[in-house]
């Protein structure tokens, strides 16, 4: 959904959703590396201030095209001294050499409109942050996409945070550009930094989400529904081999362009699952259809301390939803982990794109250039977190509500009547509250993980 274009021309995409989708990919994105930080006992995403040197550092080890190495970031980097002293301004290069002032100054701006609770377009009319669609407005602000109602005044805060924490330098010439990994969108989640700086922008979202006060209990209860029991199988991770295709990164010959003969594919370990499924037992007392979402959370912090729900709530990643129709008396709703929509198998190489569009040049089967699913998603080998050897706790937590129709046929997202990160997007002022809520429940699960996927085989079929 790029920051640059309206929202009426991105397919599926409503206005007054957009910026909503914006806070609920990066939040759950936020949610899963913490849960992944937790497996590797690691605690908190650390806090930083554009004040103070910043000690995470970052060695891209990348190339542009041209020859230019990606920027360095050296460990307690100076932003300050980097920003005011180390650049050079270039009118047609935009003013990067005020990224400091200018990330302060929008950082303090969105602050005072969320404590004020209303803000002015550039028309000068006053709009409400705490309305049916403040959230959305006060999200396109923080983006400062193309439907933003200020971007003058609430600025570019991601694009001038991006260079200044990725420590881009001032080209010499317009010719010998060097952003950031930081400043791409391909290579960003790479340098640490990106979750810092996103759990900073997470502020504005959260302070929203305190001074609107907590859900009342008819805003969660579902008459008639009550979950009964949530079992799950045995939930166990392991590192692979994945083989990423390189050919289209070097240069080959008539012949063996001609021959298709040159394949280069590097290997590397990387994380995944046992395909697993869940069972939830519901009672109704009447047929009825149901809105159904599942969550993964973490049970105790990196000290072994449980969790306050309250605080513990923006550390739940979602990772099913779904419309589910129930019927009088006993259910058993039974979902493969294989079926989620939010998780796609790894992406197709550019080989095998290129092999397909050829074959549908010379007649062959019609090239399906487009997968919903491949665009919108999670890689699927990462929708659990890497367990232990003895087995480390984390919580699932299914809700069962009412469902409502969708408006338009983006049914991606199911039912956007409920806010996209409800229930969690706002504070839980007790946790009695959920207790006494028939249609959540919350279940303890241990994930295993083993070092290989012949391993789990061997030591489990002794069992």
């Amino acid at each position: 959904m790029p920051w640059w274009l309206p929202a009426d021309v991105i397919q599926g995409v409503e206005e007054t959703h957009r910026g909503e989708y914006f806070y609920w990919f990066h939040h759950n994105m936020l949610a899963r590396y913490y849960l992944e930080r937790l497996s590797n006992d690691f605690g908190e995403i650390p806090h930083y201030s554009y004040d103070y040197p910043i000690e995470t550092g970052y060695y891209p080890s990348m190339h542009y095209p041209n020859g230019l190495r990606f920027p360095v970031r050296p460990n307690h980097a100076s932003l300050y001294y980097h920003s005011t002293h180390g650049e050079q301004s270039y009118p047609w290069y935009g003013n990067y050499s005020h990224s400091y002032t200018y990330v302060k100054d929008y950082e303090r701006r969105l602050r005072d409109a969320l404590d004020r609770g209303f803000f002015w377009t550039t028309a000068g009319k006053q709009v409400s942050l705490f309305d049916k669609d403040g959230f959305n407005t006060l999200a396109n602000l923080v983006e400062s996409n193309y439907d933003s109602e200020n971007s003058r005044f609430y600025g570019d805060l991601l694009i001038f945070a991006r260079h200044l924490l990725g420590y881009a330098f001032q080209p010499l010439d317009e010719y010998k550009l060097a952003p950031a990994a930081l400043e791409h969108f391909e290579t960003s989640l790479r340098d640490p930094m990106f979750w810092q700086m996103f759990k900073r922008i997470m502020y504005y979202f959260h302070q929203h989400q305190e001074y609107t006060g907590p859900y009342e209990h008819d805003q969660l209860f579902f008459d008639g529904v009550k979950i009964e029991d949530i079992t799950v199988d045995r939930l166990i991770t392991y590192f692979d081999y994945d083989y990423s295709d390189l050919s289209n990164a070097v240069s080959v010959d008539e012949k063996e362009f001609t021959d298709d003969s040159f394949l280069i594919r590097a290997r590397q370990y990387r994380l995944n699952h046992k395909p697993f499924n869940y069972k939830v037992a519901v009672v109704s007392d009447k047929p009825t259809e149901a809105f159904v979402k599942v969550f993964i959370g973490p049970k105790y912090d990196e000290y072994g301390r449980e969790f306050d729900l309250d605080y513990n709530r923006h550390n739940f990643f979602e990772i099913d939803r779904f419309q589910y129709t129930l019927q009088a008396g006993k259910n058993v709703i039974e979902r493969n982990s294989h079926e989620t929509i939010y998780f796609s198998r790894d992406r197709t190489t550019y080989l095998d794109l290129y092999k397909q569009v050829m074959t549908a040049l010379s007649g062959g089967e019609q090239f399906k250039y487009y997968d919903w699913n491949m665009y919108y998603t999670f890689p699927h080998r990462l929708l659990l977190p890497k367990g232990d050897f003895g087995g480390k706790t984390y919580q699932f937590f299914v809700m069962v509500v009412p469902y409502h129709a969708a408006k338009a046929e983006f049914e991606y997202f199911v039912d956007t009547t409920y806010p996209l990160s409800y229930p969690f997007d706002k504070p839980i002022e007790y946790e009695q509250v959920f207790a006494d809520v028939p249609n959540f429940y919350f279940k303890d699960v241990a994930i295993y993980h083993r070092n290989t996927e012949q391993e789990i085989n061997t030591s489990w079929s002794q069992h």
